[in-house]
């Protein structure tokens, strides 16, 4: 179906007020982005997933649809070698890590019964590892732990009055803020590197 006809259906409209109802921004933008299709089978499907989602949230009382941040970004350059991501991006990854734990674990305890859903549950990530590794050195604000690694552990070294740098060497303090890693404390450069 073309544009206009889409446009005559009122269907942007009808996606904008499902999107009002989904439980993440992120599920909205994809309610948001649908097109209607006119194979069978794929219609199909999707309304059986649906059902099928629907029972289960009756079902599962206890279950709520775990936070879900927009981690796509950061993922995405975590895909480039020598990428890195700062505190808060980490924070984030970790909790879509958590989410999709909660959720695989929450479907396949009901597997035999949504069959639909368990095909999707069964491909979530499964790196328990590495988001209990993360939530060791990222505390819930995004911010770096103290205890993160033996560095930060350490306790500052006390500053002596140095003599000034060596010709074509400038030393500045960089505020955490222009760092790459969080801090709580200033960190020296040296420019240009050795």
């Amino acid at each position: 179906m073309n544009r206009h006809g889409l446009d005559v259906l009122q269907f942007p409209e009808a996606l904008s007020v499902v999107a009002k109802h989904a439980s993440s921004p992120l599920g909205a933008e994809a309610v948001r982005a649908l097109q209607p299709s006119d194979m069978l089978a794929l219609v199909r499907d999707e309304l059986h997933r649906v059902d099928q989602m629907s029972a289960f949230l009756l079902r599962a009382q206890d279950w709520t649809v775990p936070p879900l941040p927009d981690a796509r970004t950061a993922l995405r350059r975590l895909a480039m070698e020598g990428s890195v991501l700062d505190a808060p991006e980490l924070r984030d990854v970790a909790i879509v890590i958590r989410s999709a734990d909660i959720t695989r674990r929450a479907i396949l305890q009901h597997e035999s019964d949504y069959p639909l859903l368990a095909l999707i549950a069964q491909r979530l990530v499964k790196l328990a590892d590495e988001e209990r590794r993360i939530r060791a050195a990222i505390d819930d604000a995004g911010a770096v732990r103290d205890n993160a690694s033996p560095d930060r552990a350490r306790p500052p070294a006390p500053r002596a009055r140095r003599s000034p740098p060596p010709h074509g060497r400038h030393r500045r303090t960089v505020r955490p803020s222009m760092c790459s890693r969080s801090s709580r404390r200033s960190i020296t450069l040296v420019w240009p590197p050795r």
